[in-house]
């Protein structure tokens, strides 16, 4: 939400709340930027294409407001690290599929001592279309070395569960995130679950 802010703030906005830049999120940082432009007052450029000029302003702005206070307010939440270790582990292969762009997703986990538990980290901006389109999910599984029928993959938003979907795998969506839980429900997961020891069962 700050780095929304910072980036209305270049091109002379008024700044979202909290719930309308939630709206928001999931579909990567083009959407969002292009979403919150046009909430703030501003055209929203076609397919958000870098040819409308605030639009490049406003993403410039939030990429590096975003990348320069990556780590002030973002923490795991309570009882993902032990998950994690759990999961490792227990043989679980672990990866990472975003729609935030990729280096900022590595940095991001690197800064939470998270980094190594990942084999791998797929993020947006790096030649795949954005979830919920599956090529990032395929390209997991098949780096993975395993199959869609053992694969799950965890979420926090509707776009999460249509991945899954579009990828052919199993969707576990998780209630601890910034999508309400009715939401999910309606997104008709394989698995709905409200704490992270849960996926270690």
């Amino acid at each position: 939400m700050a780095a929304t802010n910072a980036a209305l703030a270049v091109v002379g906005r008024a700044p979202l709340g909290s719930a309308t830049v939630l709206g928001f999120v999931g579909n990567g940082v083009r959407r969002l930027v292009a979403q919150s432009l046009a909430a703030a007052g501003g055209s929203q450029p076609r397919g958000a294409t870098p040819s409308d000029r605030d639009f490049d302003r406003a993403l410039a702005g939030f990429l590096s407001y975003y990348e320069e206070h990556l780590l002030d307010e973002t923490r795991p939440y309570e009882g993902i690290v032990g998950a994690l270790e759990a999961l490792g582990d227990g043989g679980a292969l672990l990866s990472v599929l975003t729609n935030k762009p990729g280096p900022l997703a590595r940095s991001l986990l690197s800064g939470l001592g998270l980094g190594d538990r990942f084999f791998a980290v797929v993020g947006g901006e790096e030649g795949l279309p954005p979830k919920p389109d599956a090529s990032g999910a395929e390209r997991i599984i098949a780096r993975s070395g395993s199959a869609p029928g053992e694969t799950l993959l965890v979420g926090d938003s509707p776009v999460d569960v249509q991945t899954a979907r579009a990828a052919r795998v199993a969707a576990c969506a998780v209630t601890w995130g910034f999508s309400p839980a009715g939401a999910l429900r309606d997104a008709s997961p394989d698995f709905l679950i409200e704490d992270p020891g849960a996926l270690i069962r």
